[in-house]
């Protein structure tokens, strides 16, 4: 498991490659979901961030590519031609890219839509530097997010108790990410460093990395945005005053 710790392309106005259209394109590192940028090109969206700093994962979310949902539309990464690594994709679900440090020359994040069925949407993207979780980060009762759907429904019913009408409503899924016996070096610089982080901007988390150093391509399924976090918990541990128990919560996108 790995999470977001910074995001270098914040507040960047990028510049559309393909896809140009009218939509204002500061819309894809606004944190606000109610903007997006569509592309004009029915099967493809290219953006371009130029030059970065040192980062190793690209972001995406509020995407429209499933198409037909046979897994051949992408989200790739590519630097000045380079191509980087590519995801496949079956749901517009949030994407995050994980591959080896490195600077850009020019950061492109690419979105195709294998069935053209709709112009390529991209609502929020985030590139930065991530902290893989000691332990792997997922102790037992752990919700896998990206396994579960955020639709509440809530029925109307005739004098029999029978349904005649469903209203169905999304909304936001709850996390907690507990990661106890954690080290005292870990928990007072690579945790606060993520802390500061998650309190000043919207952070992912990848469950299962698909996608290894040296490997260009996988599927990617278990990545999720979250935001709002609250109840940063940090207690010692019962035997030891070397240990802490580390744990915070916060509120999840999926996309599904």
């Amino acid at each position: 498991m790995i999470l977001t710790t910074s995001n270098v392309i914040a507040n960047v106005t990028p510049t559309i490659i393909t896809g140009v259209s009218t939509d204002l394109t500061k819309n894809i590192t606004d944190r606000d979901f109610s903007v997006n940028y569509t592309s004009s090109d029915q099967f493809r969206l290219t953006v371009s961030f130029g030059a970065t700093s040192e980062i190793n994962y690209i972001a995406v979310a509020g995407t429209n590519i499933e198409g037909n949902k046979d897994g051949l539309s992408r989200v790739r990464v590519i630097d000045n031609g380079e191509l980087i690594a590519t995801i496949n994709v079956s749901t517009n679900q949030v994407v995050v890219i994980p591959f080896e440090s490195r600077s850009f020359t020019d950061l492109r994040i690419g979105l195709f839509n294998q069935s053209g069925s709709t112009p390529p949407q991209l609502t929020y993207a985030a590139a930065g530097l991530t902290l893989a979780v000691p332990n792997g980060g997922e102790q037992s009762g752990f919700a896998r997010q990206f396994l579960m759907r955020n639709i509440k429904s809530r029925s109307t019913v005739n004098n029999l108790g029978a349904p005649i009408a469903i209203i169905k409503k999304r909304v936001a899924l709850t996390g907690t990410l507990k990661t106890p016996n954690m080290t005292k070096n870990y928990s007072e610089n690579e945790w606060q460093t993520f802390l500061d982080f998650a309190y000043s901007d919207h952070f992912f988390i990848l469950e299962q990395e698909t996608v290894s150093p040296g490997v260009s391509s996988g599927t990617n399924p278990s990545a999720y945005l979250c935001y709002e976090p609250t109840k940063p918990k940090a207690t010692a541990h019962a035997q030891t005053r070397t240990l802490n128990n580390l744990a915070i919560s916060y509120k999840v996108f999926t996309g599904l």
